[in-house]
């Protein structure tokens, strides 16, 4: 559970231990993270059970709000946790490398003070390097720090010490693995397939691939439209569409997407798709794609299977572990021809099965379980 409250991180750190007072066994930790994803349900499905486990998750809109939540925290006895998600605010908007350089020297001091009054730093590794990384080695050396100093290095996937280490290394010894959750209960799964097209005004009978979320270039939307034109070539009179809904963060003139949003199989949405609606996107869907290079922690992978759809993804990465364990079909990164291979075959995945089997894995990863196996490894660093 994350603790929002009115007033500073250092008097919601206070409220938080008061209220956590009851516990019966062991002590209650304040958890303070940062950044704060309005966004992405994914920080409120990892500290879901936390408080139940003694451990109150206090947002931290600010690094600066650091030093008063270790303050706070110690002044009504409770150990202090820094949990940091992604790294992209630290450096991500510095002008230049030598600013870059600079806030990573500040932030290492920030880490340190913390440390110094007794805090517990954890580290949820998200990807190897951000999406955007204007400066790899600055960031290199801002996430090596993080390591260093860090108690606790949380990753989602097998792979992330070995892809990381062209760049930064992670200390085995300090590793917890404990996988993305799904998204069970974060969104509304009543709505039928059939009810989804009516919606969108898509066939019944048509086979419908989705590309949900954020329309990034670096996301393989080139590769996807190449894969696309394959199709067409081998089944011109085909029924398939593309259900492409997200944002364009990287604007809308470019000829990719001018490629794909003209294509008379593709279904535009060029909006952020709300909570309410990412359901009817995807229950219409009969499977998502990720036609990226490389992946190491796809959420939606997770959203999918919690809405009973398979996905289609890169033989990468860790993805190759996902397609081991849910339903999918991978294919060769950077390959249109692979992609557009696993586009036709996924008529074989529009079954009752195979969505019960997707839906078997994101039980299998419930908030529930995760958040619980989380608690469990943050009281290993306190105690």
């Amino acid at each position: 559970m994350t603790v929002h409250r009115m007033g500073s991180a250092a008097e919601q750190a206070v409220a938080a231990v008061r209220e956590l007072e009851w516990f019966p066994q062991d002590a209650p930790i304040v958890l303070g993270y940062h950044p704060v994803a309005r966004m992405n349900p994914y920080q409120a499905l990892l500290y879901s059970d936390t408080f139940d486990d003694g451990i109150a998750a206090v947002p931290l809109e600010r690094l600066a709000d650091l030093d008063s939540l270790a303050l706070a925290a110690a002044s009504v006895g409770a150990p202090a946790v820094f949990n940091l998600h992604w790294t992209n605010a630290i450096i991500g908007d510095a002008p230049s490398l030598d600013v870059a350089q600079e806030r990573v020297a500040e932030f290492h001091v920030q880490l340190d003070r913390f440390r110094a009054r007794g805090g517990r730093i954890v580290w949820t590794v998200h990807n190897v390097l951000p999406h955007r990384c204007p400066f790899p080695t600055a960031e290199a050396s801002l996430r090596q720090g993080l390591a260093d100093r860090a108690d606790l290095l949380h990753i989602m996937a097998s792979e992330t010490v070995e892809l990381a280490s062209p760049h930064y290394t992670l200390d085995p010894s300090k590793i917890v693995r404990i996988p993305h959750p799904s998204y069970l209960g974060a969104y509304p799964t009543w709505i039928s397939q059939r009810r989804a097209r009516f919606e969108l005004e898509l066939g019944f009978d048509d086979l419908v691939w989705g590309f949900i979320g954020e329309v990034r270039q670096n996301k393989g939307l080139a590769l996807l439209a190449d894969a696309l034109d394959e199709v067409v070539r081998r089944q011109p009179e085909g029924n398939h569409r593309l259900v492409m809904a997200g944002r364009h963060p990287d604007g809308d003139d470019t000829d990719t997407l001018r490629r794909l949003r003209r294509h008379p199989w593709v279904l535009s949405w060029p909006f952020r798709v709300q909570h309410d609606d990412m359901s009817t996107f995807l229950r219409a869907t009969d499977v998502v794609i990720l036609p990226y290079d490389q992946s190491l922690n796809s959420g939606m992978v997770h959203l999918a299977s919690t809405l009973e759809r398979p996905f289609i993804g890169p033989l990468s990465g860790g993805m190759v572990e996902t397609l081991e364990l849910a339903p999918g079909i991978g294919f060769e990164p950077g390959n249109a021809v692979s992609l557009a291979d696993a586009m036709l075959d996924a008529r074989d995945l529009r079954s009752d099965d195979v969505r019960a089997r997707a839906l078997a894995f994101a039980e299998s990863r419930s908030p529930t379980v995760i958040s619980g196996a989380f608690s469990e490894a943050v009281r290993s660093i306190v105690d």
